[in-house]
């Protein structure tokens, strides 16, 4: 959509998005939400209409899969082609609108740059077309942070691949082969994938469900008040009593257990576990805590889903139940 790149901001109902860009008035439009559904299939088994902002592969759509209730994407793939076709960029899917939304791109901005340039892309290995690399380039406006990171090295060229965190909390590359009329989709990488060298799969928020403690990518057991017992998709965190600072919940323990966040989030401190605990309780979004010991750290959780198994001991989870 390269003619369109330029474009400054996509009024959506209560929703803007501004990338601060001059913008001709000849380039400026106005949609609604309104008319008959595409018929062809595409992901999420998604009701669209299409706009006629159309860049083979990609095409600007309203779509939804839940009625009167609409995203602006970016769909990518053919129409006459048999493989679906996937939503590669989403503008709103916190903020969904209704029927007869309007969709504007309207001149408006300082024409100022953006605060980094962050480049993904697909090149020949040396030179050559036996292997191509996957990755990243960024690099920070007035700071020293820049690098290029190489994801994976797939033996054709992907130039067609879009990089995003699906429903699962897996990040993954979709590669599109816009000559191949069936299976035109590949996954060409997974960060947490337990058959390619990736991570372990433990760190995927619901590998386990809602709760279950995970090693080596499998659900190995379900925490109790009564200890550890085998896992099965029943096992859930305990129900909790109306919000009251405390006063009528208690805590079971759980030793050698990590949260799927810790990697990214250790939590505040140096505290006492009495002083987490109480945090916790203050907190009526709260349903455990983590602990390490050694550092005093206390993270507070809203979710407990995955807990990673570890070989530490004083890394201990507490589970919030009634009493």
């Amino acid at each position: 959509m390269s003619s369109y790149s330029s474009l400054l901001v996509i009024t959506l109902c209560s929703l803007f998005i501004v990338t601060l860009a001059n913008v001709p008035p000849s380039k400026t439009f106005k949609y609604i939400n309104e008319g008959s559904f595409g018929e062809y299939s595409v992901e999420y088994f998604a009701d669209y209409r299409v706009l006629d902002i159309v860049n083979f592969p990609f095409t600007l759509c309203f779509f939804n899969s839940t009625p009167n209730t609409f995203i602006l994407g970016l769909r990518m793939g053919h129409r006459r082609s048999e493989s679906i076709m996937r939503w590669v960029w989403e503008a709103n899917r916190g903020k969904p609108v209704r029927e007869n939304a309007t969709l504007t791109f309207d001149d408006f901005g300082n024409g100022k740059g953006s605060l980094a340039n962050f480049d993904f892309y697909c090149e020949p290995e040396y030179g050559e077309n036996y292997t191509f690399e996957l990755g990243f380039r960024i690099n920070m406006t007035n700071s020293p942070s820049s690098g290029t990171s190489i994801f994976t090295r797939p033996k054709y060229n992907s130039t067609y691949t879009m990089f995003r965190v699906d429903m699962d909390g897996n990040l993954r590359m979709y590669t599109y082969e816009p000559n191949v009329d069936w299976g035109a989709w590949e996954v060409t990488y997974r960060l947490l994938d337990r058959d390619n060298d990736g991570k372990s799969e433990c760190k995927l928020p619901r590998r386990c469900g809602s709760l279950g403690v995970c090693e080596d990518s499998q659900c190995v057991a379900c925490p109790s008040p009564r200890g550890l017992i085998g896992w099965s998709k029943g096992c859930a965190p305990p129900k909790l009593p109306v919000c009251r600072g405390g006063s009528n919940v208690d805590y079971y323990k759980v030793e050698g257990v990590e949260h799927f966040t810790s990697d990214y989030n250790e939590g505040v401190g140096p505290m006492k576990i009495s002083e987490c605990k109480n945090r916790c309780n203050k907190d009526c979004k709260c349903v455990g805590i983590f602990y390490k010991q050694e550092s005093s750290k206390c993270l507070v959780v809203p979710e407990l889903g995955a807990l990673v198994k570890v070989e530490n001991s004083s890394h201990v989870g507490y589970i919030k139940f009634s009493k």
